[in-house]
Formats: structure tokens, C-alpha cells, sequence
């Protein structure tokens, strides 16, 4: 009995070691009781497993252990990252992602979960050699007492979790602020993620529509789809359907966004000037400085310059498919172009390769990453440069700032290529140096005495990796404008998306949402006189507006509207801000996001499930009711594959 005990006893200390490692990676900073119920869940059911492995040789025992212990360091790591990043765990869903994932990791902080994981292995060998070796083992009754009694408490404990939200809003115990993705348990959450665990739930009302859109968009693909059944018809979304000038609303009963170009006589012909995309990663609006952007801020002083414009997502892929194909990937989990992979729509390279354009893709990262092998020439690209393409020309990974290829040199291989083209090209040159996290050998590079000085966190870090992406981005500009292509060249650049790192006191809660999508915007049309436009414009209204530029009329169906031109709209935008778990919308001046202090007091406020809008107008309440309606209809749109 009394070495059953001390059996019982290493157990229960080895199931309690994951709340050592979750607060060392700082889960239990905004934790709440039912955080703490979740882990203690997930203890009562690693000590059941303990019990099972007990059983065993002491060999196998000990690789259990040290394996389970060690997976949850990596796991806790990962996720710790994770959410750092995108405000949510890994899911089931997630991965869909498992490549990404993998390559993300040697680019963030893992010293904390090697050196762990290598105490926990020298504490295995350690235990092993003297204390598992010599493991008494239970007696069968005693076994069973040991698993059932603690597995029955952990589905007493799940069960509690399970009800939280109810209990929550029963009992009014945290405001809505606190009801946040940080507050689960990052291992339970990713249980509850799982087939196997979606399969014993519910069906909630979400899931039943779910399905249902999916037997829908399966038709739609197909083209056996013969109307919009009426949750999805245009009247319940007409006024976020803008007029685009001059092309006309095509009559479709299973595309209510598309628009048809009219024949016209005398219409002036294509331009045929090239198009330069440049793409800046992880580069947001407020960080624009002197001091720290000087090149970008004396480029947008010649261009037309967009003050108030947004990314529509957090990630980049996203980003890319906002910009070129002017549509939104409504997955707020894994993008579309690694869940599905091809586009099944018009995008702007489509359009502009029957035009006559060579289109190219250039980027310093692996060609694998977000499926861009197969995505991007979904989309029209003829030819992707990707890390491999720099390989295969004697660039070696010594040469990586980061991620990959550092930035002046992605530049100066894309400006080669455009030197070589015969007729008009469209590029785009996504940029990698300047990302997350931001603290990488940049081989000797000097920087300012100002940003020299500043700390070694994660934002002074930042700043340095922005000034150095802004400072290729001036040698690319200087170089290009002594190129005789450049007078015939319209040139974009935007940012991708913003990061949720912010300056110390310096950006309210309220703020940080709109912080992280606002982002730089300008074109570049030799020749033009340069204008500042104040107006809330987003990516989707990119696509549109180059194509307005050269002059082409194309049948689309853009969600965004011409901003300069002969076919510019100066008509209110909807935009939706699509974060990992959740979503804004703005509408001129209004601004909805899921933050639940977005109003102040006086103001006009609406406060619902979805999120909190500091109302501009009344006129605005009915676009943000019809809001949801098009939402709707956009996620039938992505899981049609964006079939046209």
C-alpha cells in the first residue's frame, strides 16, 4: 500500500508540471477561474494516461513521460507565438497550416522551449535511472480507482468550461472584453477543435447553416445553381453594391456582384503601361516618420497619396488576394489559398494577360508557403520568383536576413527582369525583411543613432526592421526612376497588413484594432501631380483603379471601386477588417469593430454580437444591418471558390 502511494504520489506531481509550463510561457497572465478549471482538466486527464503508462516497462514510461511533457513545452511555445501574432490558438483547422507552421518556427523566440525541453529529457533520465526504474506498480483495483476517479472529475471540469459562456452571461461575471481566445487553455482549445470533439457537440445553429452553405456553394460550382436561395439575394445587401462607372450591373441571378463593360463607340484604347506592384511586409500607417520611413514619405509626397486606407486582413496571403483580385477571403482560419488552392475568379492578372502584359511574381520566401505554387498562378501569374529561383541562380541561406532573400536584392533581381521585357508587364514584388519578429542580423547594416539607441524589445526591433525595409525600398525607387521604362509605369505601394505590437501607452485599446489594418497607400503616375486623399479606401480598391489607369474595361466582379481615373466612384466603400476570430466594418467615417469600448460616451453607438460602431451618420445603420448580409454572402462566395 505504501508503495502504491508513492506511485500515486509521482504521478499526481507529473500531471501537474503542465501548470509550470503554461505559466512560463505567460498563459496565466489575463487568465480567469475558467482558464484554470480547463487546466486543471487537462491534468486530471494527463494523470489518467500516466496511470495507463505506468503499466508498462519503466522504458516505455519514462519515453511517455519526457515525450508528453516535451510536446507540451513545444505546443505552449508555438501557441504562445501564435496568439502573439494573430490574437488565437492553433486549431484543428489550423493544421491545414502544419507547413507554415513548420517553417515559421526556426524564425521565433524557441531558446525557452529548447532549454526547457532539455530539462525536462536530463529530469527523465535522471527520474528513470532512480526513481522509474524502481516503480511499484498499482494493483488493478487500485489502478482503476486511480484512473476513473480522476477522469470523472475532468468531465465534471470540462462540462463546467463547456457551459462558461452561459454561466458568464447568467451570471454577468466579466464584461465582454474578457470573453477573448487568450483566456482558454491553449491544448484544451485545440481539443475542442478536433473532429472527434465537434462530433459529441451540438449542433449548434451556426454549424446547420454551415453545412447548408456548402451543399449551396458545391451547386454553384458546378453551375447547377439556377438563383440565390433568399438568405443570400442581393436585396438584402443592395446598397453595399456600388455603381462602378463605366461598366453596368449585369442582370445574374446567382452573381449579384457582377459588372459587364457595355459596347461603346469612341471608347479610348488600353494605355499599355506597365504596372510595378510593391507589397511591404508587416508595414503599418502609424509608424510613417522621418525617422523612420524617409524613402516611402518621399515617394508619397510625388504620388497620390491614400491617408486613411486599409488592409482587409491580418495575413498576407489574404492581403495579396484583396489587392489583386479586389475580393475577400472571408476564412477567418486557414486562408483560402491553402484550403482550396486554385481561384476560380477574375483577378487583375487574369485581365491585364488578355491585354497583352508578361505578369510576374517575386518574393523571398519559399514558393510553398501559403501554397503560392499553386495559388498564385490561379490568380495569372506567369512566373513566380520565389527563394527557389534565387537558389537555383548560386543564392545561398547564409545571404537570409529572416525569413529569405533580404529585400535589396529581391529588388534589384525583379528591376533585371523588368529591364528584359519586350512589352508591357505586371509585377508584383511582395517584400520579406521586414518581419515579425523583427530581430535579425542584418549584416552589418548601420542605422540611425536614434534607432541604435533604442531597446531590445519587440517594437524598438520593429522600427529598426522598418527603416531598413524603407531604406531598400529608397535604392530600388532611385534606381528605378533612371530606368527609360519607368516613364511608362504606373507604380502601387501598399503595406500587407499591420502587427499587434504597439509603442508603450501610446495606442488605447480602442485604437489598436483600426492601428492594426490602417496601412501606407499610394500610386505613382509619372507625370501627374501628386494629391493627398483623405477618403477611407482599402485594398479592394486597388484592381479597380489600376484598371481604370490603363484605360480597360473588363466584366468583373470587384467588390472595390475606382479611386483615380477616368472611372473613378467616389461613393462610401464597405469594408470589412478581417481578423483570426472576428471582424470589423467601416463605412465612411463609420467604424464598427469587436472591441466593446469602441464608443465613448455622447456619441451614437450600436452594441451587438458582432461588434461595438461609433456611428458617423444615421444613414449608416442601415448598411451596417445589411453588413452582415453581404459577410454572408462573401463566405458563400469563398466556399464556391469564387467561382464566377
Amino acid at each position: 500500500m505504501q508503495t502504491s502511494r508513492a506511485t500515486l504520489y509521482l504521478i499526481a506531481s507529473l500531471s501537474l508540471v503542465p501548470l509550470f509550463i503554461f505559466s512560463l510561457f505567460g498563459f496565466y497572465l489575463d487568465s480567469d477561474i475558467y482558464f484554470q478549471i480547463d487546466t486543471l482538466a487537462l491534468c486530471c486527464f494527463l494523470f489518467c494516461l500516466f496511470v495507463i503508462f505506468s503499466y508498462f516497462k519503466s522504458f516505455i514510461f519514462t519515453t511517455f513521460v519526457v515525450f508528453a511533457l516535451t510536446s507540451l513545452v513545444i505546443f505552449s511555445s508555438i501557441s504562445r507565438e501564435y496568439l502573439d501574432f494573430y490574437g488565437l490558438y492553433i486549431s484543428f483547422e489550423s493544421l491545414k497550416l502544419y507547413r507554415e507552421l513548420f517553417l515559421a518556427v526556426k524564425n521565433f523566440n524557441s531558446r525557452p522551449a529548447l532549454i526547457f525541453a532539455l530539462i525536462v529529457f536530463a529530469t527523465g533520465v535522471f527520474l528513470h535511472k532512480t526513481i522509474f526504474q524502481k516503480l511499484p506498480r498499482f494493483s488493478w483495483k487500485g489502478g482503476a480507482l486511480a484512473f476513473l476517479l480522476p477522469f470523472s472529475v475532468g468531465l465534471l471540469l470540462l462540462n463546467i468550461h463547456t457551459t462558461r459562456n452561459d454561466t458568464i452571461e447568467l451570471l454577468n461575471l466579466v464584461s465582454d472584453e474578457k470573453r477573448e481566445v487568450k483566456l482558454e487553455n491553449p491544448l484544451m482549445f485545440f481539443f475542442r477543435s478536433t473532429p472527434l470533439a465537434l462530433r459529441f457537440a451540438p449542433i449548434s445553429e451556426g454549424k446547420a447553416a454551415e453545412n447548408k452553405a456548402r451543399i449551396i456553394a458545391k451547386a454553384l460550382r458546378k453551375n447547377t445553381l439556377v438563383a440565390l436561395p433568399e438568405e443570400y439575394e442581393p436585396q438584402n445587401f443592395e446598397r453595399l453594391i456600388l455603381d462602378y462607372p463605366g461598366l453596368e450591373h449585369k442582370s445574374s441571378s446567382v452573381n449579384p456582384l457582377a459588372f459587364y463593360a457595355p459596347f461603346q463607340m469612341g471608347h479610348e484604347a488600353p494605355n499599355k503601361k506597365n504596372v510595378i506592384l510593391i507589397v511591404l511586409e508587416s508595414s503599418r500607417f502609424k509608424e510613417l516618420s522621418k525617422k523612420v520611413t524617409p524613402n516611402l514619405l518621399e515617394i508619397a509626397s510625388e504620388s497620390f497619396w491614400f491617408t486613411n486606407s486599409y488592409a482587409t486582413s491580418r495575413a498576407t496571403i489574404k492581403s495579396e488576394q484583396a489587392i489583386l483580385c479586389s475580393s475577400i477571403d472571408s476564412n477567418l482560419l486557414t486562408p483560402f489559398a491553402r484550403s482550396e488552392g486554385v481561384y476560380r475568379g477574375k483577378c487583375l492578372p487574369h485581365i491585364l494577360k488578355k491585354h497583352g502584359y508578361t505578369t510576374a511574381w517575386f518574393h523571398g520566401n519559399t514558393k510553398e508557403f501559403y501554397n503560392r505554387e499553386v495559388f498564385h498562378p490561379s490568380l495569372g501569374f506567369d512566373k513566380i520568383y520565389s527563394k527557389e529561383s534565387f537558389e537555383s541562380n548560386g543564392y545561398s541561406d547564409i545571404q537570409d536576413i529572416g525569413w529569405g532573400v533580404p529585400d535589396p536584392i529581391l529588388y534589384d533581381t525583379a528591376l533585371n527582369h523588368f529591364e528584359k521585357q519586350k512589352g508591357p508587364f505586371f509585377a508584383e514584388v511582395l517584400t520579406l525583411s521586414n518581419h515579425q519578429p523583427f530581430n535579425w542580423d542584418y549584416k552589418g547594416f548601420k542605422f540611425p543613432l536614434s534607432l541604435e539607441e533604442l531597446g531590445d524589445d519587440i517594437y524598438s526591433n520593429y522600427q529598426r526592421s522598418l527603416y531598413y525595409a524603407d531604406d531598400a525600398l529608397g535604392k530600388f525607387w532611385r534606381s528605378l526612376k533612371q530606368k527609360s521604362f519607368y516613364s511608362q509605369s504606373i507604380i502601387v505601394i501598399t503595406g500587407d497588413h499591420g502587427v499587434p505590437f504597439y509603442p508603450k501607452d501610446t495606442v488605447s485599446n480602442k485604437d489598436k484594432f483600426e492601428v492594426l489594418f490602417k496601412v501606407p497607400m499610394l500610386i505613382h503616375v509619372p507625370k501627374s501631380s501628386p494629391r493627398h486623399i483623405d477618403t477611407t479606401r482599402s485594398h479592394l480598391d486597388i484592381a479597380p483603379t489600376l484598371l481604370s489607369l490603363l484605360n480597360i474595361r473588363e466584366e468583373n466582379s470587384f467588390l472595390g471601386r475606382p479611386l483615380i481615373g477616368n472611372n473613378f466612384s467616389n461613393e462610401k466603400r464597405p469594408i470589412f477588417l478581417m481578423n483570426m476570430n472576428n471582424y470589423g466594418f467601416i463605412y465612411g467615417e463609420t467604424k464598427c469593430f469587436p472591441n466593446a469600448n469602441m464608443c465613448t460616451k455622447g456619441q451614437d453607438c450600436i452594441n451587438e454580437k458582432r461588434f461595438s460602431c461609433a456611428i458617423d451618420s444615421s444613414e449608416d445603420v442601415e448598411a451596417i444591418g445589411q453588413s452582415s448580409h453581404l459577410m454572408k454572402y462573401l463566405q458563400l462566395k469563398t466556399l464556391a471558390a469564387f467561382t464566377e
